[in-house]
């Protein structure tokens, strides 16, 4: 089997925990750019240009929510894989004892 899969479960949790680490990151930054446009919009501007500035934001908003769950199931797809793999390498290790010792 020379194109055998390998897989380092270390560097699949080390990738969970940067896709965390960077949502965590562009929610601190989402929160205080919500604070300035919330004191924009809320300190008395009017009409259309506000109109369009708050649609966008909403626009904007609803995309940004997308991509932090998108970070959230991609790292918790990465912590599956992570422990399905060492489980596997585990159950492995055990049958190969196993029929070793039946020898």
């Amino acid at each position: 089997m020379t194109d055998a899969l390998r897989v380092d479960s270390a560097a699949l949790a080390d990738a969970a925990a940067f896709a965390d680490s960077v949502a965590n990151a562009l929610i601190d930054k989402q929160l205080a750019l919500a604070g300035q446009i919330s004191e924009l919009l809320d300190a008395g501007w009017r009409g259309q240009g506000a109109d369009s500035c708050r649609n966008a934001w909403e626009t904007w908003t609803d995309g940004f929510r997308h991509v932090i769950a998108g970070l959230s199931d991609e790292a918790l797809a990465l912590r599956l894989a992570a422990v399905a793999y060492t489980s596997g390498d585990a159950d492995e290790s055990d049958q190969i004892s196993d029929a070793g010792q039946r020898f």
